[in-house]
């Protein structure tokens, strides 16, 4: 009697174990999903022409895609950085300075060192930036640099 007991016991355990496990991973996986699609929402592209580099500073002068402009005044709610991204890289091909309009902003931009610079799809780092460079940055919605993207 003592033994069916103890196996119907283990028994139990073993599948609430295995229940709350399952539930755990499905948590987790709706968990890393929801923030996957947080985090590309989130995302903003902001172009510019490099002036200088200094080091790990470097001075742009700021511009917008002019279908981005069009975009905006068209109100559709703006175009997140993939779709972006993807008019950067055709308008690349067709002369992406033509597709600039650039403003009287510059800005100096640290990069932090880790900080992903790639030009066609490699990884070139700080000594890819030169002036006169076109660079497509991707910030979070704090601000923070994530990605650096030559373009010409």
């Amino acid at each position: 009697m003592n033994k069916k007991l103890i196996v119907v016991g283990l028994s139990s355990l073993m599948i609430m174990t295995g229940c709350q496990t399952k539930n755990k991973e499905v948590k987790e996986q709706e968990t890393k999903q929801s923030t996957e699609e947080l985090v590309y929402e989130d995302i903003q592209t902001e172009y510019g022409k490099v002036l200088d580099v200094n080091g790990n500073e470097v001075s742009l002068k700021m511009g917008t895609l002019k279908e981005e402009e069009q975009q905006k005044e068209s109100d559709t709610g703006g175009m997140d950085a993939g779709v972006m991204t993807e008019a950067a890289t055709a308008a690349e091909g067709a002369g992406l300075e033509s597709q600039l309009e650039y403003s009287d902003k510059t800005t100096e931009i640290k990069i932090d060192a880790g900080l992903e610079i790639s030009s066609q799809g490699k990884d070139v780092g700080i000594n890819g930036i030169k002036k006169g460079s076109l660079v497509a940055i991707d910030k979070d919605k704090k601000g923070k640099i994530l990605k650096i993207t030559l373009l010409d």
